[in-house]
C-alpha cells in the first residue's frame, strides 16, 4: 500500500495546537507533505532526484528551472517551509511565534500541494530540457 503524503498535512491540520511540541510537529509535517508530494511529482515524470539530504535543495532548484508561476511558487514555498521546519525541528528556542508559523506553514503547504497535483506535463518537459 502506498502512503499518501498529504496525510501529513491532514495530521498538521488536526493535531491539537495546545503545546509548542504539537505546533512544531505540525510545521514539520506540513513541510514534508509538500516536499514529498513535489519530489514524487518529479519522479513520476522520470526526473531523477537524489535520495540523500541533498534532495531538500535539489527539489526546489528543479522547480526553479521553469519560468511558470506555479513552478516558481512551489520552489519558493518549499524554501520557506524548509526554514520553518529546520527551526521547528532543530532549534531550542523557536524564532518567532510558533502558532503563527504553524498556521502559515499549513496554509502555504496546502496551496502549493494543489499546484503540485495540478502541475502540467508541459512544465515538466520545460524542466527536463533545462536539466
Amino acid at each position: 500500500m502506498t502512503f499518501a503524503w498529504t496525510d501529513f498535512l491532514d495530521l498538521a491540520k488536526n493535531i491539537p495546537k495546545t503545546t509548542e511540541a504539537n505546533l512544531r510537529t505540525a510545521i514539520s509535517r506540513s513541510y514534508y507533505a509538500l516536499f514529498c508530494s513535489a519530489r514524487d511529482r518529479l519522479k513520476q515524470s522520470k526526473i531523477e532526484v537524489s535520495s540523500t539530504g541533498d534532495s531538500h535543495i535539489e527539489v526546489p532548484n528543479l522547480y526553479k528551472l521553469s519560468t511558470d508561476y506555479d513552478s516558481l511558487k512551489i520552489a519558493e514555498t518549499l524554501a520557506r517551509l524548509r526554514i520553518l521546519r529546520n527551526n521547528a525541528d532543530y532549534d531550542l528556542v523557536f524564532n518567532g511565534d510558533p502558532a503563527v508559523a504553524t498556521n502559515a506553514a499549513i496554509t502555504r503547504a496546502e496551496k502549493a500541494i494543489v499546484m503540485v497535483h495540478n502541475f502540467p506535463e508541459r512544465i515538466i518537459e520545460e524542466i527536463k530540457q533545462k536539466i
